[in-house]
């Protein structure tokens, strides 16, 4: 699948629009607004959580309204982002965050999605933005961002970080560090990876 956002020239200036190869355009972004317009009569996109529940926050699922044949496919774009209800009704996209897919490999051969690192980290108001680094098989470096406004210290933030990984993720052998930063920058395709491993298969 190739996952493009784009920007065009229009009559009234730019714009950009977020689709892949296989269901096209769906969404599009005008003037100074800070959501996408979903494309409501040529695409559906559904949202569901880690749980595989429909939710406003997670996995975006793409339907091509327009393709007429059966049965009707539904894109899983590897894409996860934000939507929500406008005053209107409509829905929109508040935030694409991209693909989330590395997985980490460990010495057994075993694999972790990025599952349990987010259900650590999504219910914190201090951390404003997380990346959790496989190092090796052993070693996991959690860069945060901190929020402005929160004066806890960074050692405490820590502990309970670290608490609720380990209350999560069953494995021993996982050493964590961690990293603070001004700004996790986005990788140069443009992804916002929550997890990304330095293990090679």
């Amino acid at each position: 699948k190739i996952i493009f956002l784009w920007t065009v020239i229009w009559r009234n200036g730019y714009f950009s629009s977020y689709g892949c190869t296989e269901s096209g355009a769906c969404t599009f972004i005008t003037g100074q607004k800070e959501y996408h317009n979903i494309c409501h009569d040529t695409h559906i996109i559904n949202v569901y959580n880690s749980s595989g529940e429909l939710s406003n926050k997670g996995k975006f699922i793409l339907t091509n309204l327009t393709n007429l044949d059966l049965p009707v496919i539904n894109y899983d774009v590897g894409d996860e982002g934000e939507i929500f209800i406008g005053e209107d009704g409509l829905t929109y996209v508040k935030e694409i965050c991209g693909r989330n897919n590395d997985w980490f490999l460990f010495e057994d051969g075993t694999t972790m999605n990025y599952h349990q690192f987010n259900v650590v980290m999504q219910a914190r108001t201090d951390i404003i933005q997380f990346r959790f680094i496989q190092e090796d098989f052993h070693n996991i470096t959690a860069v945060l961002v901190k929020d402005k406004h929160c004066d806890t210290d960074n050692k405490i933030i820590e502990r309970e970080i670290e608490e609720g990984l380990k209350k999560y993720i069953t494995r021993t052998d996982l050493i964590y560090k961690f990293e603070w930063v001004e700004e996790i920058k986005p990788d140069e395709n443009g992804k916002k990876r929550i997890i990304i491993s330095k293990v090679r298969r």
